[in-house]
């Protein structure tokens, strides 16, 4: 008999690799699962060792083989000695929907016996597909990584069961219960079901592409992260369930109960929606690209009250028909957010100091004098907004005063923006506008004459001091600092004989510092005289 195993010719291994990889997937196992569905088992990594022809199967795996792919073990062994054998047109049949006898007979022992055999032979993979589980209690069972593909039952009762990693793919399920059931990960593509309860049953990343429900119940149920691209639900209850991050692109939902449900970040993409209930679902980042939808029901009570256009509007659409003073107040927040955002950014943009070096805006008014304003600091980075405040600056070292904690009012990171607003923070941003719009233009008629007089006097468009950097081009004068980060102070044009400002940080200092170099520059050219 050792003849016929003979694998002398590397091309033999990699035709045989090539057969068992045609195999497993034909049978829809992951490496992990085909090494453990050979007796004796094999791990994951020397399956991936025979597929990529590094390594021949031992001789007692090829009558598996061989059953697998419909041949004799001689059939099996002449192939794969032909130098050219051509396996695409090669007829693999799904023989994972045979099951195994023994594990059956071990099944219908009860709850104790099973679980205690699959404490014991943890490695070896139940295969209990194309069986009936028809009438039969399977409650508490450990069924993890079992084969139940193409499995089918009538008032079958899977309570509390664990199918972590089970495969029901093609399954079928009437009347039947899932309730409390683990099914992490498993694989029920095209599964059938009708009738049956999946009330709080756990489904995370589990696959049920393709299957087709209908008159069943989901309710408390947790399928985040799940995969239902192409699935076919019908009269569904969905309450409460957690689908945030599921898959449900190119579904299709009829009658479908999601009240209260969290969606947050599932995708929806080209699903097709009909006479579904929405009351009071979370829908944050979730994708609707595509959607289809017809009667839209936001309503506590179902389907009463008209239905909705666009599902995406359904939570805000919801809170203004059962809640309008809530609603009014969620706009009035709303509206405060943009007006502070307006004003932060006339504060940041036009009289903030910028650095050239680092690419960052800072706008304090740490110079206001008016003693009903606190301290507030703006910053801006690329798009990114921060606006914090402390009431009262003057006590800000004493951190055990309420009056000097910081707060932050406002920001803006990426797409998203949060706030703390009130309509006193508004008052004070407006004021500190018009303040700067006032303080600024003062300071820049003071200024600005000042350093148009020191450039005509040295007969340059640029001069550099210790301190400043002062710059004039055709249009502009700029002042800024000649410190580490550069800070652009002023930058300002002529319109119709006045100074108008592009932004401008100028303090007190500032202009006190360009009218000691204008008496400078006198005094130097005097003696030069």
């Amino acid at each position: 008999m050792t003849g016929d195993f003979e694998l002398t010719q590397p091309l033999s291994n990699q035709l045989l690799g090539e057969l068992i990889k045609k195999i497993r997937k034909t049978n829809n196992l992951t490496q992990a699962s085909f090494g453990k569905l050979l007796e004796p088992s094999v791990t994951q990594s020397t399956i991936a060792r025979w597929e990529k022809g590094e390594q021949k199967p031992d001789e007692v795996h090829f009558p598996k083989l061989a059953f697998l792919l419909n041949l004799s073990v001689e059939e099996l062994s002449e192939l794969i000695k032909k130098p050219s054998a051509d396996i695409k047109g090669l007829n693999v049949e799904n023989k994972t929907l045979t099951h195994n006898k023994r594990h059956l007979a071990l099944l219908k022992k009860g709850a104790k016996a099973w679980n205690k055999w699959r404490e014991k032979n943890h490695d070896v993979i139940p295969q209990l597909s194309g069986i009936s589980l028809t009438d039969m209690n399977l409650e508490g069972y450990d069924l993890d990584n079992a084969n139940l593909a193409g499995c089918y039952g009538t008032l079958t009762s899977l309570y509390r069961a664990s199918l972590i990693e089970a495969n029901l793919e093609k399954a079928e399920f009437k009347e039947s219960s899932f309730r409390e059931a683990n099914l992490t990960k498993a694989n029920l593509k095209n599964l059938v079901a009708s009738d049956t309860s999946f009330n709080r049953a756990i489904f995370r990343e589990a696959n049920l592409s393709k299957a087709s429900i209908q008159y069943s119940d989901f309710v408390e149920a947790n399928l985040e992260n799940s995969y239902l691209q192409g699935i076919n639900l019908n009269k569904i209850n969905f309450s409460r369930a957690i689908l945030s991050k599921v898959h449900l692109s190119n579904s299709k939902l009829s009658s479908i109960n999601f009240r209260e449900a969290n969606l947050n970040e599932a995708s929806l993409e080209k699903a097709i929606l009909s006479n579904c209930f929405v009351y009071g679902v979370s829908f944050l980042g979730t994708n609707f690209a595509g959607i289809k939808q017809n009667n839209i029901y936001v309503s506590a009570s179902g389907s009463e009250g008209i239905p909705i256009n666009d599902i995406s509007l359904a939570p805000i659409i919801c809170l203004q028909r059962h809640n309008s003073t809530l609603i009014k107040k969620f706009f009035r927040i709303y509206q405060m957010e943009e007006e502070a955002v307006n004003l932060a950014n006339v504060l940041i943009d036009k009289y903030s100091e910028y650095s050239h070096t680092y690419g960052f805006q800072v706008y304090n008014n740490i110079e206001e004098k008016d003693e009903e304003i606190p301290y507030y600091e703006i910053r801006k980075n690329n798009n990114d907004l921060f606006v914090r405040v402390i009431p009262n600056y003057k006590k800000r070292r004493f951190l055990t005063s309420e009056e000097a904690e910081p707060r932050i009012i406002l920001t803006i990171t990426g797409d998203l923006l949060e706030s703390n607003l009130n309509s006193k923070d508004i008052e004070l941003l407006k004021k500190m506008v018009q303040f700067e719009e006032k303080n600024q233009q003062e300071r820049v008629n003071l200024a600005t004459p000042m350093i148009v007089k020191m450039l005509d006097f040295m007969e340059s468009d640029k001069l550099v001091s210790p301190k400043y950097t002062l710059i004039r081009t055709e249009q502009e004068i700029i002042l800024q600092s000649n410190s580490e980060a550069q800070i652009e102070l002023m930058r300002v044009k002529p319109v119709e004989d006045k100074w108008q400002i592009v932004n401008s940080s100028l303090s007190k200092n500032n202009c006190k510092d360009i009218q000691i170099a204008v008496e400078e520059l006198k005094n130097s050219s005097t003696e030069i005289t």
